[in-house]
């Protein structure tokens, strides 16, 4: 599941929201549904009003994004590469 509009409805209120920096806002589609203090409160009100199988978006408002640091895994790398190969063998690509 991706959220394009969500993001896109991010960058283009980004500057409205940087009043309230390190506070959270909740986004679904073209519309701001709210800016809340913490997490939580951002999370209650998107399944109050949206219900709990509806997509939103949940973000922290920073002026600079920071990257996500994932840990690598070799594990997962091997399954990968040993996946191909596998395929390779049956002659499929």
């Amino acid at each position: 599941m991706t959220h394009e509009q969500e993001i896109k409805t991010y960058r283009r209120e980004l500057p409205k929201l940087l009043q309230t920096p390190g506070r959270f806002v909740l986004i679904k589609g073209k519309r701001v549904l709210g800016v809340f203090e913490d997490r939580d409160s951002a999370l209650d009100a998107a399944y109050q009003q949206l219900g709990p199988r509806v997509a939103f978006l949940v973000k922290k408002i920073e002026a600079v994004e920071r990257p996500i640091r994932v840990p690598f895994d070799a594990r997962i790398f091997q399954h990968v590469s040993d996946q191909t190969a596998n395929h390779r063998k049956r002659g499929r690509r």
